[in-house]
């Protein structure tokens, strides 16, 4: 990958993902702004620590249908991440306080029905851990 690169899309690559792990993205340091999308794949938690750089500022991950958790741990040194979005993670169920950075600003959830129960404005048992965040949409309905 070339080191000066800004944005990268991953879309349904399921031989390349199965090597994520050798992708070397901790080491691109212009790298702002990472999707990925993934269908099929039967991971249950993401992203793996060290696999993102600390320099991303926008991440989405769409189609993880076996996800169950983000993994702290791949969050932690993600400091200047500003926008999370999350979409078609249907087995998804909570977000930790350590995936949700004080630098974020926006957070999107689509078609995440178990996520959406819990981040609901005031009840909703995630509603506390991102309460803080000034822009937030779930589903069509912006709440903050």
């Amino acid at each position: 990958l070339k080191f000066n690169l800004v944005t990268l899309d991953i879309t349904e690559c399921d031989k390349l993902f199965s090597r994520r792990m050798e992708w070397g993205l901790q080491g691109l340091h212009s790298l702002k702004q990472f999707k990925i999308w993934i269908g099929n794949e039967k991971v249950e938690s993401f992203p793996n620590e060290a696999l993102l750089p600390p320099t991303l500022t926008e991440f989405a991950i769409q189609w993880f249908s076996n996800l169950k958790s983000l993994n702290s741990k791949g969050f932690q040194h993600l400091t200047s991440l500003q926008r999370l979005e999350i979409w078609c993670c249907y087995g998804l169920w909570y977000l930790t306080e350590e995936c949700l950075s004080a630098s974020l600003s926006s957070l999107i959830l689509k078609q995440c029905p178990l996520l959406k129960q819990r981040c609901q404005r005031d009840k909703g048992k995630d509603w506390p851990k991102i309460s803080h965040i000034p822009f937030i949409q779930i589903e069509n309905e912006v709440i903050t």
